[in-house]
């Protein structure tokens, strides 16, 4: 099953953005979006886009954004693709490079603590913003590899740095590393990135899985056959726990409840990479493509009720929610349920020992629920009594294909044959419950 998508917007070059090609956004304490691309940065007030210009700086070619933070203070951090990084501070914008103390031109990542302090993370190391200079970590401090994949700053304050043959985390000011092995984890452990949620879980995720290191569980989804083309790109927990997975090759996943659902958006899932991921205040999503612009997706909110709660695993045929909240499920096999706050119980005695295929459910203006089935013919529930019709009873046939009610109270049926007769049952039955 997957994941419904509320509605959605995108924005294109055509629309102000700079490049199809987002690499990076950040919604700042102000309330702005800033959008990072391959061609530069813009910020957006959901009505139009304003560029940053950062080509002052560096050269007169455009500037790659490869990741972007606000720190304590409120301070805009860009990192870029062989530009440097940047700094953006009561609109004044300041550029820092090798001859200021970064280990390497191009930053991988950012991440602010709560002491004012920026890391960065980049292909020759590991770089910490004091506030005055820049200090350095490399592998002679005790980083697994020069290249620096990730740093997420968690929510207890630890420090999470990635790199291409492991993982480590800042204690104390030095550099400790953290026993997870990258190989046969994954295509490529360059790959690897790390994140803590709410519940203080520790992830760990690679091209193809995701690993809950807390508990010891890993979780794979794509099939080896599809890993050539897949890469997790991001990760972003939303506000009610779940987490969004952007991938190349697979669109965007939510994660929740230990089960990877693909997003569906209308009639097709999402087919661009989805680089990067950010909620903004309101709940929604945005996403940023490759060539597929900036998308806001509006989420439903959607629950997967799932065998644990008292259904039964077989398929789903049918579903009715009655005035009280109720919810009536129809099963394949298994027959009829019926639950509310997430758990269900079987409908069955009194005449209402449904076996058949459930086809079709519906509930009267009476709070009559109707059942049809495909052999067992049409059954009717209310307060705990049942009654069951079927062609002994006058009924056309067995197979009922749909139930309704009209505005008069009756509850219809159209059986499945060949004739497509209607056969009704008179609203005296609503008499007999």
């Amino acid at each position: 099953m997957g994941e419904t998508a509320g509605s959605t917007r995108t924005w294109h070059e055509a629309d102000g953005l700079l490049s199809d090609s987002v690499t990076a956004i950040i919604q700042t304490r102000d309330g702005f979006l800033w959008v990072g691309t391959t061609a530069g940065l813009v910020r957006f007030d959901g009505v139009k886009f304003t560029e940053l210009k950062l080509e002052a700086f560096a050269t007169n070619s455009p500037v790659r954004v490869s990741a972007l933070c606000e720190d304590r203070d409120g301070h805009l951090w860009i990192g870029t693709q062989q530009n440097g990084l940047f700094q953006l501070a009561q609109g004044r914008l300041q550029h820092y490079s090798q001859t200021d103390g970064l280990l390497d031109d191009t930053v991988t990542s950012l991440a602010a603590d709560s002491h004012g302090q920026v890391w960065i993370g980049s292909k020759s190391g590991l770089n910490l913003w004091t506030g005055q200079h820049f200090q350095s970590f490399t592998k002679q401090d005790g980083l697994p590899d020069e290249l620096v994949s990730g740093v997420n700053v968690a929510r207890s304050g630890t420090v999470w740095i990635t790199a291409r043959n492991g993982m480590c985390r800042i204690i104390n000011g030095h550099i400790t590393p953290y026993a997870f092995q990258t190989e046969s984890q994954g295509r490529s452990p360059e790959y690897l990135g790390t994140y803590e949620d709410r519940q203080g879980n520790l992830w760990a995720f690679g091209d193809t899985y995701l690993i809950n290191l807390t508990e010891g569980k890993r979780f794979n989804y794509f099939r080896s056959s599809e890993s050539a083309s897949v890469r997790i790109w991001s990760l972003c927990e939303g506000r009610d726990g779940r987490i969004w997975i952007g991938t190349s090759g697979r669109g965007l996943f939510c994660f929740e409840d230990n089960r990877f659902q693909p997003v569906i958006l209308g009639e097709s899932r999402w087919p661009y990479d989805v680089r990067a991921i950010c909620e903004d205040r309101e709940g929604n999503l945005w996403l940023g493509t490759s060539g597929g612009g900036l998308v806001q997706l509006r989420p439903q909110s959607v629950h997967i009720l799932r065998a644990g709660q008292g259904l039964s695993s077989s398929s789903t045929t049918a579903l009715a929610l009655d005035a009280g909240g109720k919810i009536y499920v129809g099963l394949q096999r298994g027959g009829l349920f019926v639950g509310e706050s997430g758990r269900f119980d079987r409908v069955g005695g009194d005449g209402l020992d449904v076996q058949n295929f459930v086809s079709s459910l519906c509930v009267a203006r009476d709070g009559v629920m109707w059942a049809g089935t495909l052999g067992g013919g049409l059954y009717g529930l209310r307060n705990g009594r049942g009654v069951h019709f079927t062609t002994a009873n006058g009924l056309a046939d067995d197979n009922a294909l749909a139930v309704c009610a009209d505005t008069a109270g009756m509850s219809m049926f159209r059986k499945f044959s060949s004739e497509r007769a209607i056969s009704v049952v008179w609203s005296f039955c609503s008499r007999l419950l």
